[in-house]
This record gives C-alpha cells, structure tokens and sequence, in this order.
C-alpha cells in the first residue's frame, strides 16, 4: 500500500474509532456508495480493497465477514471524493430462537 492509501486507511479507522460504534461479530452485508474527486474514468473495484481493509479491526473482526457487498460509483452532486458505507450485521439467533 502506497502513502495515500495508508493516509486514507489510517483515516478511515480513525472515523470508525470516534464513532464508537460496536465491532460487529457474524455476517456483514456491505453498501458502499462512492462519489469521485473528478471526472476522470476509474474503475469501481480498485478503492473497495483499501477500504474493507481499513474496516477490519475496526467495524468487523475480518473482511472475510463479509457475505454480501454493493458497490455504485455515483456523480459527484457537488460532494466530491467521498464514500457513504451503509453497514448490515446478520441478526444471531437469541436463545431459544429456531435456525434452520
């Protein structure tokens, strides 16, 4: 990983840290909706890899939680170089709860 990815992966865990949220333990489902810094064509898979990683430890144990991801690569609506992470945990069964 290059100096911007580690500054971004470095950026994301901070922004997942001063949220508090609760590190997710089961299945993640995963909505990932990027606006980029200009028009330029890019391609969609190439800043996912960067980012799950950076969530790792942080929102889940491992990216390897992960059971279902959507992408979209979106118009920039005046907010470029952003992303917008929607986060689903698979409920866990409660005690008593039938599974199967």
């Amino acid at each position: 990983m290059g100096k911007r990815g580690k500054a971004y992966a470095t950026e994301v865990a901070l922004l997942i840290r001063t949220s508090k949220a609760k590190r997710l333990r089961g299945d993640v489902r995963l909505t990932v909706d990027m606006y980029p810094p200009d028009r330029r064509k890019r391609d969609i898979d190439n800043p996912l890899k960067c980012l799950l990683d950076a969530m790792s430890g942080g929102m889940y144990e491992d990216d390897s939680q992960i059971v279902e991801l959507i992408a979209h690569k979106l118009p920039s609506e005046g907010k470029p170089g952003r992303v917008v992470v929607t986060v689903e945990a698979e409920a866990l069964p409660v005690h008593g709860d039938r599974v199967g």
